[in-house]
């Protein structure tokens, strides 16, 4: 039959095609079964022992796996071809090893891991008693049995510890409620002097450590143990204060610390040093943590009590550690130009556990070894500064200073600076090379529309005695006026300083009332009204130009044309208005064209009732330079007087220029050396222009800028 009329031709099966070509028998399944058990649970083994040994060497708990680690440490560092310094290096083998690390930042985790291995041998006992795990914070940071200190039989979770030669340390947690009496016990049996602080009070909205001392000013009793909160003197990222410890006469304290030769009315004055710009998942300033250790030496070297230095943050680990770190090896790098950081490190694991508690922390005592290498941060009185500016070298020293300045601060990443760079707030920048860090710009809380945002291109400098003194930002754009004004009711700004007096224009336009006692409206929720109180700061110059007098002129009167100064230009140094800011409430449905059903809502009727009230006016005095450079003093002094009569020195000042970089870095720095110079008659230029840059790396770009600071300097 043909195939094309739709058959299909069909073979029958025989009997060899019946036949199964293999037989899978119970006992092959079986052995298939364990086989493939065996894999997997190799592979589990195998991925559990990775992330135990190789990814959390802090895990370690047997010896062999400590060898297991140290070999494969071993192997990875010999293919890089260097050497861990598990000793003491020179000064120029750090600098090596440092640039190194910056290629190769595995290395750190190598050495890190290599430096903290856990000995099993020092018993805890002591801590771990039933009645003494309620006294410490958490299990992973008690002391050791072997030096773990005692307030005559009394728990404490602190342990002594060793430092550079003969200097020594008590390490402890922050104090819970139930501990203060004994941390004072403390201080007072072992006779120490200073306390440094490394944590805040309160942070990430959690209690760090209770507040142990008494306000400024009052005392709190402990047993026969007075402490009086004597002083405290407040800098922009620390505080200290100081305590004066009294014990009184009669039983109580005197015989329970069983003291020798007690003397009942005894005094003892010690310092606490506290760094509060240091959260527990961050970084400090360097430079000012810096400056906090050379204040705790002056202070240690200078106490006649000759006890250890307590050092705590939250639990006594972490942080405590870096600085103890820290700490030994600036005073290694001053006597013996040698530095020893890994091997140092493993020595205070076994005085305390969980000291420098991660890699980004290990590698933070890197980079501050480095950079008081680099810095060395000295302090500079007038006479020094005058010194080198009379001498030929000093410009050369200037420059050197200049372009070591710019070498410390890196560029910020655009990730660090994301919210400048979302679609709808690009357009509010002048200069997309000139933005904020998401982590120190001041955020907008006034809701102004529904397209509204919390974005405004300023940023957050810290001052010598305040932090956040300064908001830096650039001339407002047309769009962004509102926002301005915005940011100054939310921050509660007292103080507008205008360093550039712009030409109006579409590019430069006008953001505040021209005639006193205009009302001008700024966007859909503030009101700016002009005080009729302008003033005028000048210099009356005699014939032979020399300044005789400084005179303030009011009610809107301008200096007369006749008096100039020397180099012919009016003696006019700034001027100045206040201006009233009114904020009216408004929904969030009084900007849409058509409300949605849900405005009757309890909600809605809520924004409804709320809408159109005017809060409480604020009040912002406004600076503006008339005379720049020679004006730059007065005006820098003119502010602090207005900020001392008037009560204003606790508010923010908004510095701004035509981008938020030209002339703000050195009004700024001056501000800072101004206050710097008057508590200390020294001046840290370093410090107070790294600060400043953190933050906005464009601030001092410019070399002739920053040797005008000089100049201006000397004259302070």
């Amino acid at each position: 039959m043909d195939k094309s009329e739709g058959y299909i031709w069909r073979v029958p099966a025989t009997e060899d095609d019946l036949k199964p070509w293999c037989v899978v028998t119970e006992g092959t399944w079986t052995w298939f079964g364990a086989i493939l058990l065996t894999l997997v649970l190799v592979v589990v083994s195998n991925l559990k022992y990775y992330r135990k040994v190789i990814s959390k060497p802090k895990n370690l708990q047997k010896a062999e796996n400590e060898k297991v680690l140290n070999d494969y440490l071993l192997t990875y560092q010999r293919g890089l071809g260097w050497d861990l310094p598990c000793s003491n290096i020179s000064v120029q083998e750090f600098k090596t090893a440092y640039k190194d690390r910056k290629k190769e930042p595995a290395v750190y985790k190598l050495e890190f891991s290599a430096a903290i291995t856990v000995d099993e041998s020092l018993p805890t006992l002591t801590a771990q008693l039933a009645a003494n795990q309620a006294l410490n914070r958490t299990a992973d940071c008690i002391p050791y049995d072997y030096n773990g200190v005692s307030v005559e039989g009394e728990y404490i979770n602190a342990s002594l510890c060793t430092g550079y030669k003969d200097r020594k340390y008590i390490l402890t947690q922050g104090p819970l409620d139930k501990t203060v009496p004994t941390f004072w016990k403390m201080i007072w049996e072992q006779k120490s002097s200073t306390i440094v602080m490394l944590t805040k009070t309160f942070d990430f909205i959690r209690v760090m450590c209770v507040e142990y001392w008494p306000s400024v000013g009052n005392q709190e009793r402990y047993g026969n143990l007075t402490v009086k909160n004597v002083k405290e003197t407040h800098f922009a990222n620390f505080v200290i204060r100081e305590f004066k410890l009294t014990l009184s006469p009669g039983v109580g304290l005197v015989d329970t610390l069983h003291l020798q030769d007690p003397v009942p009315g005894e005094e003892r004055e010690v310092v606490q040093f506290q760094y509060t710009d240091w959260s527990c998942h961050g970084e400090p300033v360097i430079e000012t943590l810096l400056d906090l250790r050379r204040r705790i030496i002056h202070n240690l070297e200078s106490s006649p009590l000759t006890g250890p230095c307590v050092v705590h943050c939250n639990d006594g680990s972490g942080r405590t550690g870096v600085y103890v770190l820290l700490d030994y090896n600036i005073s290694l790098l001053e006597e013996e130009e040698q530095v020893d950081i890994c091997g140092k490190l493993k020595s205070l694991r076994k005085e305390r556990m969980n000291l420098v508690a991660t890699q980004a922390q290990y590698r933070l005592i890197y980079h501050i070894i480095h950079r008081y290498i680099c810095t060395s941060l000295k302090l500079r009185s007038r006479g020094d500064i005058d010194k080198m500016l009379k001498q030929d070298i000093g410009e050369y020293e200037i420059k050197c200073e200049h372009e070591l300045l710019t070498r410390l601060v890196s560029p910020l990443g655009q990730g660090e600076c994301a919210g400048a760079h979302r679609d709808e707030n690009r357009k509010k920048n002048r200069n997309h090379l000139i933005v904020p860090p998401d982590t120190h710009r001041p955020y907008i809380t006034s809701h102004q529309g529904s397209l509204s945002s919390d974005y405004i291109n300023a940023v957050y400098v810290d001052g010598f005695r305040r932090s956040k003194e300064f908001i830096v930002t650039e001339w407002p754009l047309s769009s962004t006026i509102s926002d301005f004004w915005s940011m100054v009711y939310d921050t509660s700004a007292g103080t507008i300083v205008i360093l550039e007096k712009m030409k109006i224009s579409g590019k430069f336009v006008n953001f505040y009332p021209n005639e006193p006692e205009k009302i001008t409206t700024y966007g859909p929720v503030f009101t700016v009204e002009r005080v009729p109180d302008e003033r005028y700061e000048y210099q009356d110059t005699v014939g032979n130009g020399s300044t005789t007098d400084v005179q303030k002129l009011g009610n809107g009167t301008k200096p007369s044309g006749d008096q100039k100064l020397l180099n012919g230009h009016e003696s006019l140094h700034y001027s100045s208005f206040t201006v009233n800011i009114r904020k009216h409430e408004v929904s969030a449905t009084a900007f849409t064209k058509k409300k949605t059903d849900d405005s009757k809502s309890g909600a809605s009727a809520l924004s409804s009732l709320v809408a159109g009230v005017t809060k409480q006016k604020k009040s912002c005095k406004i600076f503006t330079l008339e005379n720049y450079p020679s004006g730059l003093l007065n005006l820098v002094e003119g502010l602090k007087r207005w900020e001392a009569e008037t009560g204003e020195a606790d508010q923010p000042v908004v510095v701004m220029s035509s981008d938020g970089v030209n002339r703000v870095g050195l009004y700024t720095l001056l501000s800072y050396a101004r206050d710097q110079f008057k508590l200390e008659n020294k001046v840290n230029v370093i410090q107070g222009a790294t600060t400043m840059k953190c933050h906005r790396p464009q601030l001092l770009e410019s070399l002739p800028e920053y040797k005008l600071f000089y100049q201006l300097l000397n004259q302070l």
